[in-house]
């Protein structure tokens, strides 16, 4: 599973003058403990962009 955490930053959305949507609220990468304790099969990825 990849998972970005953070706020990705899209240059186009920019250009086009289109608002930022993202909730900062749901980019805590803690969140993730849950379910990779209930997923353990799955390796979950987690880049530092």
């Amino acid at each position: 599973m990849f998972v970005h955490c953070g706020v990705l930053k899209v240059g186009f959305r920019t250009a086009l003058g289109l608002p930022c949507p993202f909730d900062p609220q749901r980019a805590n990468p803690l969140d993730l403990q849950r379910p990779a304790a209930e997923f353990k099969r799955i390796n979950f990825i987690i880049p530092h962009l």
